[in-house]
């Protein structure tokens, strides 16, 4: 038995015509399977609660949509060690789908699962708020700073959804970031790195957290990142003028920002960061919230995937 969580938003409605393939394959090869269509931003993560809940034994969830309704889904799986959990992209690869080397076209995507030839057991990271508010798991990334500034204006902008309507999905991050780097404000933090080492930083530009190489889509922020080996990798970037900010944006696309002085890469377990005012933060492009004090980590158990 499959489960299939499907978010027919996705892509601006585009997880419509990939929701109608796949199900069109289902049929003609007379899979069992239940589909579960997503209702209303968090539905996924009751969904994926609800499935498993209520069914016995191991559970075969596949995601339709985007890293936003794989960021759900995997706030909802319990225990990891019953679900296997399977990505269809819509579009584009999403980063989780490129980072596991799951194909871009729905139907190739559809058979890795159905006949599928290995598993892979892949980290996730989890978000620690300090003033109490829900953790929130991620299986791409999380961080603040510009690219969590970005994340949250995407999700107010329906300049998102006109280019992803006319499949310019990689421009939404590149417009708003152009427009967010006029705006931004750099901000005095201090950083932990596996609860032993203190460091303050000044004028911030992002911090990511990393589990696979890319985010927004493309953005090889964490090129040797390896998403089994239990830990984050950090892409922090401080210090630097508006105009090297400009120059970064490209060196992220080729995975070559590190020639700059002020980006800085490290591995650890967990990653503290403290700021004197409220900073937006994302985990998977979706925004987690607002706070002076959090912590990322990467979780001990992996979770089990097709790819």
């Amino acid at each position: 038995m499959y489960h299939f969580i499907v978010n027919l938003r996705s892509r601006a409605g585009r997880a419509q015509k990939v929701w109608k393939t796949v199900k069109a394959e289902l049929d003609q090869r007379e899979i069992e399977y239940k589909s579960y269509v997503t209702k209303h931003p968090g539905h996924a993560t009751k969904l994926a609660d609800m499935i498993c809940s209520e069914y016995d034994g191991i559970k075969n969830i596949v995601m339709v949509g985007a890293d936003g309704t794989v960021n759900e889904v995997i706030n909802g799986i319990h225990p990891y060690s019953e679900v296997i959990l399977g990505v269809i992209p819509v579009g584009k690869r999403n980063d989780l789908a490129r980072g596991l080397g799951v194909p871009a076209d729905p139907v190739e995507a559809l058979l890795h699962i159905i006949e599928p030839k290995r598993y892979q057991y892949v980290d996730h990271g989890i978000l620690n708020f300090y003033d109490g508010s829900t953790p929130r798991r991620f299986a791409v990334s999380a961080g603040v700073g510009l690219d969590a500034d970005v994340c949250y204006n995407a999700s107010h902008s329906a300049l998102k959804v006109a280019l992803n309507r006319i499949g310019f999905d990689k421009l939404v991050y590149m417009v708003l970031g152009i427009k967010q780097i006029f705006k931004h404000k750099p901000t005095d933090i201090e950083i932990l790195v596996d609860g032993i080492k203190k460091k303050r930083v000044s004028n911030l530009v992002f911090a990511a957290a990393m589990i696979q190489k890319t985010e927004g889509n493309g953005h090889r922020m964490a090129p040797k990142a390896d998403n089994a080996d239990g830990k984050l990798t950090v892409c922090l970037v401080h210090d630097l003028s508006r105009f090297k900010i400009f120059l970064l944006w490209p060196l992220l696309l080729l995975g070559k920002h590190n020639m700059i002085k002020g980006v800085e890469t490290f591995d650890c377990t967990t990653l503290e960061i403290t700021s004197g005012e409220k900073m937006v933060v994302h985990t998977d492009g979706e925004v987690a919230g607002k706070d002076t004090h959090f912590r990322f980590s990467c979780l001990p158990e992996r979770v089990r995937m097709f790819v």
